[in-house]
């Protein structure tokens, strides 16, 4: 098998199916965080394929409801900047007054600036894929 070219989400297969064969696919998600925690100050790792070569851009981890799919609600937020020739980020984001039972969805959004010759700023983003985690615990929590 191969990945395709025009959609990295698809595999193209090399060799014809016969009935009873049986295909297993696992997705890892880049982000190191998914599933249940034991408290509310998670650290979010992600890691990308190319380094900066410039420090104009932006990592900003972006928190919101689980019911809230399309993030129109950033309950919390956390920014790390980009570091010249670094490919592993993390951060601990503070889920401040979040308790065992909360559910909530993030995603990792990277910006970058270009500065044109003349002109505005160019501007572009791209989201990680959304995961989701569940306090489990109230351990650590401080109120």
């Amino acid at each position: 098998y191969y990945q395709s070219i025009s959609n990295s989400r698809r595999i193209i297969l090399e060799n014809n199916l016969s009935s009873g064969d049986i295909i297993e696919c696992f997705y890892t998600p880049k982000s190191s965080l998914n599933g249940p925690i034991s408290n509310n100050k998670p650290n979010i790792t992600w890691s990308i394929n190319n380094s900066p070569l410039n420090t104009n851009g932006r990592f900003i981890i972006e928190f919101a409801d689980s019911t809230d799919e399309n993030f129109n609600t950033i309950i919390y937020s956390a920014l790390t900047n980009y570091q010249i020739s670094k490919k592993s980020y993390n951060s601990i984001v503070s889920l401040t007054n979040a308790v065992a039972g909360d559910k909530f969805i993030y995603r990792v959004k990277n910006e970058k600036f270009y500065q044109p010759i003349s002109g505005e700023t160019i501007y572009s983003f791209r989201y990680s894929d959304v995961n989701e985690i569940e306090i489990t615990s109230n351990n650590g929590n401080t109120y």
